[in-house]
């Protein structure tokens, strides 16, 4: 049996900065991805116009049951949806990112 494969985990090279509209609001929208330390994990944070920013460690503990897309819950009950879509992306990503 093969020994199992060491897992390689990579942040981007610098920050990177999207404006759009909300999928399911149309509301304007900024997804800023930023590079993190090793051992960081994937933090998501959220500012919204009614509340303080937020910040969520992802993890399965705070996923919840969802049809089609994926759904976590902030500490002060905001939804963070869809990640799926941006994960993928930057799975599938390149170059220009610093190996951990």
């Amino acid at each position: 049996m093969n020994a199992p494969s060491a897992v390689h985990r990579r942040t981007i090279g610098r920050q990177q900065v999207f404006d759009g509209r909300g999928i399911h609001t149309n509301a304007p929208s900024t997804l800023t991805i930023s590079p993190r330390d090793q051992g960081d994990g994937i933090v998501l944070e959220m500012k919204g116009m009614d509340w303080p920013l937020l910040r969520l460690t992802a993890s399965h503990a705070v996923a919840e049951e969802s049809d089609r897309r994926t759904v976590m819950r902030g500490p002060e009950g905001q939804l963070f949806q869809q990640l799926e879509h941006v994960m993928a992306a930057l799975a599938g990503a390149r170059g220009g990112g610093r190996r951990g």
